[in-house]
């Protein structure tokens, strides 16, 4: 995984943490989660830029209770 940081314009996708708190991680499923199901073009290009297709899809897979979204 490339050493990158949450950009602070992404903050709104994770209202209930301050965005430097969050590790990409420790956080993976969390942020794989919030961008997938509120994200725009934009925070899904720097997903996949972060992260693998095999990460993502793993948590597609399982996603965890309360962080998946119909719509997505």
């Amino acid at each position: 995984m490339a050493r990158m940081k949450i950009p602070k314009s992404f903050q709104w996708l994770f209202w209930s943490y301050k965005i430097e708190s969050l590790d990409l991680k420790r956080d993976k499923d969390y942020i794989i989660s919030q961008v997938l199901n509120y994200g725009t073009e934009k925070e899904l290009k720097w997903l996949f830029k972060v992260y693998s297709e095999k990460e993502i899809k793993e948590v597609i897979k399982n996603p965890r209770r309360g962080f998946s979204s119909k719509r997505s």
